[in-house]
């Protein structure tokens, strides 16, 4: 059967135009949801878009293992595989369906997520981060980085520093004016 051999669907002949149009069409718009709802859940963002179970789950697992292997630097396509349990070609297939992205530059992202995470909530030093998230190469990690979220890795941990700020800034405020408009009662 084709479609259990990765196939995304299939037409006998004869077919009519229009049905193959509305099939290509339909196919291009589930990669596009598949795509964002990836990139959401890279950046963290809250999604409305309900994917395939099989897409959601082969997600998950593969951000599962990289995740699991977070400091090792030998983490590679291959080793994802071996922990997968499908052929290279087949998981390639289906992350770049899925993602729009490479294996590699998919391992790359949870990297880059987790990273972010940790400038987010942490104080450690970038090359700590770096090597936390199995970059030897603190230079390759800033660059991998910057292009993924538009910033280096210290503006972005400045950026967070600077909104929890405000935001303790805007509670002490409302404390204060809490506490003193209990004072004139």
């Amino acid at each position: 059967n084709l479609l259990e051999a990765g196939a995304d669907d299939y037409m006998t002949k004869p077919f009519h135009p229009e049905l193959l149009k509305a099939k290509v069409v339909n196919m291009l718009h589930n990669r596009q949801k598949l795509q964002e709802y990836y990139h959401r859940q890279i950046l963290l963002e809250p999604t409305q878009l309900s994917i395939p179970d099989e897409d959601r789950l082969l997600l998950e697992k593969a951000m599962h293992h990289v995740e699991a292997h977070l400091e090792d630097t030998d983490f590679n396509v291959q080793a994802l595989v071996r922990e997968i349990g499908i052929s290279q070609s087949v998981l390639y297939r289906r992350i770049k369906n899925i993602t729009g992205q490479t294996v590699i530059e998919f391992i790359h992202d949870v990297r880059m997520k987790r990273a972010a995470q940790l400038l987010r909530g942490s104080r450690m030093r970038i090359s700590e981060i770096a090597f936390k998230i199995g970059m030897d190469n603190v230079k390759r990690f800033r660059k991998t980085f910057q292009k993924l979220y538009q910033m280096t890795p210290s503006e972005y941990a400045k950026k967070y520093q600077d909104i929890e700020l405000e935001a303790a800034g805007t509670a002490q405020e409302g404390e204060q004016k809490q506490s003193a408009g209990l004072m004139d009662h």
